[in-house]
């Protein structure tokens, strides 16, 4: 059976078939051309160009559940998975009402150095140096101005003293005292808008187990544990299991204004606190 094939010349840019179907013979069709896009009047075909694929995929195509819009895409089910691939961006990555992750890590902390009382921070998490290479006072956090940003900072150099000052620039600790970091300890902070807001600190201690010195006899003057401590070490009695037990009382105020709290500390082979 012979096919006979005939070619069409058009006064007009339209063909008209009414309503019967069209077929294209596919392989007579153009070779990046084998696609057909109705465009309100006429079929045309389509190329993989950029300009073609992007009247192809118009603002608020669907496929299947998915559907494309300017800057976004939404499943009709509510949820979109990824299963186990790994995402990435440089952006803002943007949550609504939760967040749910197996494991929350924080990019390595990187090295800032203090310069004229002032940290310039760059992500939530970094070591902290002082200006020339020494010990240095923390007045003020520049750099990350977003309200809830987390930041943590730890000591960059254990022959270093970081002191964070309350008050003296947009730092607020909870006690209103100045706070300085353990060699090994580490600061929690958050900013609110407009200060950066001391929420935990942790570290500092002993490296390794040593003894207690303490005098069974005298005033301890110190205000907080720290002091109050440091106050008995000073006396260099040793205490250990073979000792007889000494207990000592010393007043420790929770906040400058509140009433005092009593403490004893009862040293034998622990040191145990209770109120």
């Amino acid at each position: 059976m012979k096919r006979l094939a005939i070619a069409l010349c058009l006064a007009s840019a339209a063909l008209a078939f009414g309503d019967r179907n069209l077929r294209i013979n596919e392989a007579s069709a153009p070779a990046n051309g084998a696609l057909l896009k109705f465009d309100s009047t006429n079929w045309r075909g389509i190329t993989t160009t950029a300009s073609d694929i992007d009247a192809l995929l118009v603002s608020g195509q669907s496929f299947g559940n998915l559907t494309l819009a300017d800057g976004s895409i939404t499943d009709a089910s509510g949820a979109i998975s990824f299963g186990d691939e790994n995402l990435s961006t440089t952006g803002t990555f943007t949550v609504g009402d939760a967040l749910t992750v197996g494991t929350l890590l924080m990019a390595d902390a990187t090295s800032a150095t203090i310069a004229t009382g002032t940290l310039t921070v760059t992500q939530s998490a970094h070591t902290v140096l002082g200006e020339g290479a020494a010990s240095d006072d923390l007045d003020t956090i520049a750099g990350l101005t977003a309200t809830d940003t987390w930041l943590v900072l730890r000591p960059g150099d254990a022959a270093q003293d970081i002191t964070i000052k309350h008050g003296t620039g947009n730092i607020v600790t909870s006690d209103g005292a100045d706070y300085d970091i353990p060699d090994n300890g580490f600061v929690l902070m958050i900013y609110d808008g407009s200060n950066w807001r001391l929420l935990s600190a942790g570290g500092g201690g002993a490296s390794a187990a040593a003894d207690v010195t303490f005098s069974p006899t005298g005033t301890i003057a110190g205000t907080n544990v720290q002091t109050a401590l440091a106050e008995v070490a000073s006396e260099a009695v040793p205490v250990s299991s073979a000792t007889p037990t000494y207990c000592v009382a010393f007043t420790i105020p929770d906040e400058p204004d509140d009433d005092a709290q009593h403490y004893q500390i009862e040293i034998d082979d622990t040191a145990d606190f209770s109120s």
